[in-house]
């Protein structure tokens, strides 16, 4: 009986050894394999930081040139800005140019005082101000301009004549042919004039007027005018 009980102790003892030396291996190397789970995940986390760390500096280093663009995109507007208005504001809008030159290609008869001189043939009219039926030049712009006119008499002839801004004199000139020498008169004259503004030439009505004024092919009385600046 002793005997069996000894056996049965033995018989336990080697089983717990046995078993306890299997446990304790397993725990081990579950140990090793936590351990090196835990390695790999330092190794990572340290990789990550380091990425990290490099997107930052990234980051802060695009920060750095979007803050030099805006500064620079705000610099350009501003420059932009200042010149567009120097530039408007000292650069006037070039207007269109208007200019004219008639001439008298039929001698006007017998003229009495009043007597508008209508110079019928067209050699300039830019802007088409002036009217060849009427010998009347409208302003198409407004402007100062120069305006002038030459008038030749025939022998004997002789008579006032004025420049007409609407109905107000601007200019008055008398020409006498009653000599041996042939001769004529061009008086010039710069006046303002808004659009709408009318400008002819017409005997005085002040003045005794006689006789006709010269033209043929090779000496004609003209009427001219041009804008010389803008108001």
């Amino acid at each position: 009986m002793a005997v069996c009980v000894i056996r049965l102790l033995f018989a336990a003892s080697f089983v717990l050894v046995v078993f306890g030396n299997s446990f304790e291996t397993k725990l081990f190397s579950k140990i090793e394999q936590i351990e090196k789970i835990l390695e790999l995940q330092g190794n990572e986390i340290t990789e990550l930081k380091s990425t990290v760390k490099s997107q930052k500096g990234e980051i802060n280093r695009l920060n750095d040139v979007i803050k030099e663009l805006q500064t620079l995109h705000g610099s350009t507007w501003t420059v932009t800005n200042k010149m567009s208005r120097l530039l408007s504001a000292n650069i006037p809008v070039q207007s269109s140019p208007v200019a004219f030159y008639a001439q008298l290609t039929i001698p006007e008869k017998n003229i009495g005082q009043h007597h508008s001189i209508v110079f019928d043939r067209i050699i300039t009219n830019v802007g088409n101000g002036y009217n060849k039926h009427t010998g009347v030049f409208t302003a198409t712009q407004n402007g100062i301009y120069a305006i002038t006119f030459t008038l030749f008499p025939e022998r004997s002839s002789y008579f006032g004549v004025d420049i007409f801004k609407n109905s107000e004199i601007v200019s008055q000139i008398f020409t006498d042919h009653r000599g041996p020498s042939f001769c004529g008169t061009t008086p010039v004259s710069v006046i303002t004039l808004n659009a709408g503004d009318t400008v002819f030439v017409r005997t005085s009505s002040n003045y005794v007027v006689h006789g006709n004024v010269f033209a043929d092919e090779y000496i004609r009385s003209s009427f001219a005018g041009w804008k010389i600046a803008d108001i």
